[in-house]
């Protein structure tokens, strides 16, 4: 989506909301792509460093230790709150890493986690829904209105079905697929996907989302 919108992903700044299964693989594939993971945060708070969080791993493990990540910004084994200071950053409350002054935001934790009573604040050009229906319809009517990019939970979490395929596909065939191959056949669906999705929106000058719901549905209908 990022190359459809002629956006270079280096350098472009993102805040996740969630730092689970989901969120925090997805921190750690973004960094590698080149971008800036400014803040992280889970249910109890997180952390904001506007130069970015640099050892992802660190900051896991000491979520595990600590059982939240606010207060863990970590330098080599040491983890607390002076060093974030130190390099201007702050704790942040849950909802906070949804209005952060960056380029990308990413609820990957909860539903309903953008409303009519956030998403006017919001200040991020892109939203990646990781988590299920983390936006309400209002807000997205208010997202629309500001002309921000929704990549929409039907499209940008699909990966996981898509896997759950390939598992169900080798059982039938009696296969074993390697890692690596599982990856690069779930980067060509992912592509496709993406790539009929923004063609149908910029064709029909609607939303990612309202674009996901015909692709999807002519495909129902083209498969009954």
């Amino acid at each position: 989506i990022l190359e459809k919108l002629g956006r270079n992903p280096e350098g472009l700044s993102v805040a996740i909301q969630g730092f689970g299964n989901v969120g925090s693989y997805l921190a750690r594939y973004l960094q590698k792509a080149g971008m800036k993971i400014v803040a992280l945060s889970d249910s109890k708070g997180g952390i904001y460093i506007p130069d970015g969080i640099q050892d992802l791993d660190a900051v896991e493990q000491c979520k595990k230790k600590s059982g939240h990540i606010a207060g863990c910004y970590c330098i080599g084994s040491v983890c607390d709150l002076s060093n974030m200071e130190k390099l201007g950053g702050h704790d942040i409350s849950p909802d906070e890493a949804l209005t952060l002054p960056v380029d990308i935001i990413v609820p990957a934790a909860l539903e309903n986690a953008i409303t009519e009573k956030n998403a006017g604040d919001i200040k991020a050009s892109i939203v990646l829904e990781m988590a299920n229906g983390p936006t309400t319809e209002a807000a997205d009517a208010i997202l629309k209105q500001k002309g921000i990019v929704v990549v929409p939970d039907i499209l940008a979490n699909a990966g996981g079905v898509a896997v759950s395929y390939f598992e169900w596909y080798q059982n039938i065939e009696k296969k074993k697929w390697k890692k690596d191959e599982v990856f690069v056949k779930l980067k060509r669906k992912m592509r496709t996907a993406a790539k009929a999705v923004y063609d149908v929106s910029k064709a029909q000058k609607i939303t990612l989302r309202e674009a996901a719901y015909i692709v999807a549905l002519k495909r129902l209908s083209k498969n009954s």
